[in-house]
């Protein structure tokens, strides 16, 4: 029996389903499950590196959630693209972003999100504290602010518009230009720290700890290629010198 149609009989045990209300029923399950809005049980994928033609690094990522009627349910993320008519620079977090986020934003996006919001229901009360105090009277109030609402709207807009470009004026573009002259070994330093800055908060605070232990770290470059400059086994490396060198006699030999 079809999953949906399962579950509708056994949500709705008191109605008799037709067939014209299960396809409607299935017909909006579909919408519901093709909506970019994914569960908490989702992942990922980044990919980054250089083409055969590039000079400068590309990125892509994806977030899978599963198999939807045959088919997998994925949302692209935004691309990156280096060059010289985009972006020098870019940091991106993945997962767990919100360090990430606070270290480039200079705020925590839970943060910036309650002020901005804040903002926006101060002038909405503003307005309305205003009218009731010059008119007086409920239906004029009620009338004077639905004729104002679209400019309320407008103002709101705006304040959040200018914070956010304030942010990226004062603390995220600087770190872009920045990074965009740092030495490779300096960016993967920086990236490392960042993950680690992510595991402390999570040990300090209530969430679960789902970043934490001994970080990878590698660097790709046009002329390198993949490089390794940190990462872990599952094994004392001072006690298996023979693995590195039976590894080292491989890659040379």
């Amino acid at each position: 029996m079809d999953l949906v149609e399962e579950v509708a009989k056994l949500s709705f045990t008191n109605i008799a389903l037709t067939d014209a209300s299960l396809r409607l029923i299935k017909q909006w399950a579909g919408y519901l499950l093709s909506k970019q809005i994914l569960s908490p049980m989702r992942s990922g994928i980044v990919i980054a590196g250089f083409g055969s033609e590039e000079w400068c690094p590309s990125l892509v990522s994806f977030e899978t959630d599963g198999i939807v009627s045959t088919r997998l349910k994925y949302v692209e993320g935004r691309p990156v693209d280096i060059g010289r008519h985009a972006p020098e620079a870019d940091i991106l977090g993945f997962a767990q972003d919100d360090v990430m986020k606070s270290f480039l934003e200079g705020v925590d996006p839970t943060i910036r999100e309650y002020l901005l919001t804040l903002v926006a229901s101060g002038i909405q009360d503003t307005a309305e504290m205003v009218l009731k105090a010059a008119l007086n009277d409920g239906e004029k109030e009620t009338a004077a602010l639905a004729a104002i609402a679209d400019t309320l709207r407008d103002m709101q807009e705006d304040a959040k518009k200018k914070a956010r470009t304030y942010i990226e004026t004062t603390t995220g573009k600087p770190i872009r230009d920045m990074i965009s002259a740092m030495p490779k070994q300096e960016l993967a330093k920086l990236a490392e720290s960042l993950i680690e800055l992510t595991s402390l908060k999570r040990k300090v605070t209530r969430g679960q700890e789902t970043v934490g232990g001994e970080v990878d770290v590698a660097i790709i470059s046009k002329s390198e290629g993949f490089i390794w400059t940190k990462r872990k086994h599952y094994f004392p490396p001072e006690l298996n010198p023979r693995f590195f060198r039976r590894v080292h006699n491989l890659s040379h030999g």
